[in-house]
Parts: C-alpha cells; sequence; structure tokens
C-alpha cells in the first residue's frame, strides 16, 4: 500500500491495519479511506486518515508516540487528532 492510495471495503467485508506499530485502523463495510503522511515544518511526522464514506475505529497507542507526533481522522463533517 502506498500513500494516498485508497481503501474500498464492500458489503460484508472489514480491514484491519497497523499504522507504524502505533496502533491499528479498522475500516467496516462500505466505507472509503484514504492514507496520508506529511512531516511539518518542525520536523515531525503527521498521518493523516481521510474517511470519505462509511465507519472507522481507532486505537492508538499515546505511549508510543513521540512528542509532536500527530494522527489525524478527517472526515465531510468532522476532525479528530491524537497528539503524541
Amino acid at each position: 500500500m502506498f500513500f494516498r492510495d485508497r481503501i474500498t471495503t464492500q458489503e460484508s467485508s472489514t480491514v484491519r491495519l497497523l499504522l507504524g506499530g502505533k496502533g491499528t485502523l479498522t475500516i467496516r463495510e462500505q466505507s472509503q479511506v484514504t492514507l496520508d503522511e506529511s512531516v511539518t515544518p518542525e520536523g515531525t511526522r503527521r498521518s493523516v486518515v481521510g474517511l470519505l464514506v462509511g465507519k472507522i475505529g481507532a486505537a492508538i497507542a499515546r505511549s508510543l508516540m513521540r512528542p509532536g507526533e500527530v494522527i489525524e481522522i478527517q472526515t465531510p463533517n468532522a476532525v479528530a487528532a491524537v497528539r503524541g
């Protein structure tokens, strides 16, 4: 899988991804998700999960994140973030 690839699930399917060893992302049925990553000017990593349609669940081990590291979840209606 590469950044900006789109993951699409069909009916009665689920995908589970490991996010850099810091957490898991569960993508539920009939969902579309994109993953992207960037480096801030300060040099910290910023991972972005874009939920286009459907449902996801994220379990992040905050204790494994470095200071300043961010995992952000963007949806058409809201944005949530976990900061290390």
